[in-house]
């Protein structure tokens, strides 16, 4: 069951778009903290994918191109660095390497396994 007919976004792009809007708002935030009048602001994500494994992402771009009073190499540098690297939920997840466990429930019992693992475990529900 795998493939579809390409009129909805990927599983792989969602997680590009919720990338993008979550260092978009980061970067509007942190450009009205300096005073900056934004008029416009573009984001492109990219993604290249592994050759090996299931396709997932080997790395991924997120590219701002902001325009209005006050944007400059500066603000743009200082946004990135002391805004959205170390206060983007979504991209800090993603460069933490968030721990993954997926579970399912059965006959009144949950069972658990941490991606990456082989076993699952019962949990007490």
């Amino acid at each position: 069951m795998y493939g579809g007919t390409d009129t909805a976004p990927s599983p792989m792009d969602l997680l590009l778009i919720g990338l993008s809007g979550c260092t978009g708002i980061v970067m509007t935030i942190a450009m009205e903290h300096y005073g900056v009048e934004l008029e416009s602001l573009n984001i492109s994500a990219q993604g290249s994918r592994s050759e090996t494994g299931p396709g997932e992402y080997a790395d991924m771009r997120v590219h701002f191109d902001a325009k209005g009073k006050g944007v400059s190499h500066e603000t743009m540098r200082n946004a990135i660095r002391e805004f959205i690297l170390p206060k983007a939920p979504v991209l800090c997840t993603l460069s933490k390497g968030c721990p993954v466990t997926l579970g399912y429930r059965l006959d009144g019992a949950t069972y658990e396994c941490a991606a990456g693992s082989d076993g699952f475990t019962e949990v007490a529900n």
